[in-house]
């Protein structure tokens, strides 16, 4: 007889196997839809002009135009050439169990990043013990919430503090905001933190990098959050005009 533990973790394997595939196909649908109809000015969800402008200018060198093209969703099936790239393009799309995820070389936060979308809390925290990114630290916040740890999310309020002043970067501002949305949901934060986290998204696609889709998803989570899904929607749409491929996006329009 196999052991309760045993069964729980078979059902939960068979459980995000289904969820990952419907994602995938949903993800494959729209997507089709979007580039289907990618000059019609009418939709919506057509990517945004300025990024194209962007993936064709004469500047470039073809590999910065292939890392572009992967960073926004539009890559072609030449530009996945290397594991990283795979990996990546694996991740954006929702295929968590694509054998490109399970790369040992691949960077430590995106292989802890495959691991919480597949409900691999625990295994995500042992992933990142050296790890100090703010992509790690969202990570790591993320995970203690889910675990009910949060004694340690606690000692780690001071941490971010700290990081605020040193997040320079879209990216960096987006992870940051993604591990206070998560202290705040944990401590019941208040109006001025959510407005400050707003004002620091903004800055991460006004002045930053217009670009930029990650400010636009973690500002429709932190809308969502707050129960303000019209606005939140109205932030996917922008987000998927920038990234047409993206899983996560997809998931929570």
């Amino acid at each position: 007889m196999k052991h309760p533990h045993a069964r729980q973790d078979q059902a939960r394997t068979i459980c995000v196997s289904l969820a990952v595939l419907l994602v995938v196909v949903a993800v494959g649908f729209a997507h089709a839809q979007v580039v289907r109809r990618v000059d019609d000015s009418a939709n919506p969800l057509a990517p945004d002009p300025a990024l194209l402008r962007a993936i064709e200018a004469p500047y470039l060198s073809e590999e910065e135009r292939r890392d572009l093209r992967l960073e926004h969703g539009l890559w072609q099936d030449g530009d996945l050439d290397t594991p990283l790239r795979r990996a990546t393009a694996a991740l954006a799309e929702g295929r968590l169990l694509d054998a490109a995820l399970s790369d040992p070389e691949l960077p430590v936060e995106l292989r802890a990043e495959a691991a919480v979308r597949r409900g691999e809390f625990t295994r995500a925290l042992e992933l990142l013990p050296d790890a100090h990114s703010f992509e790690a630290l969202a990570i790591r916040s993320l995970c203690l919430d889910r675990l009910g740890r949060l004694d340690q999310l606690d000692r780690d309020q001071a941490g971010l503090v700290a990081a605020g002043v040193a997040a320079d970067s879209p990216r960096a501002i987006s992870d940051l905001v993604r591990a206070l949305i998560v202290q705040s949901r944990a401590a019941e934060g208040s109006a001025r933190q959510y407005e400050s986290m707003m004002q620091l998204l903004g800055r991460a696609r006004g002045e930053l990098d217009r670009l930029d889709w990650r400010s636009r998803l973690v500002e429709a989570e932190l809308l969502l959050d707050k129960d303000n899904p019209e606005e939140a929607s109205k932030a996917l749409e922008e987000t998927l005009r920038l990234h047409p491929r993206l899983a996560e996006a997809w998931a929570l329009l």
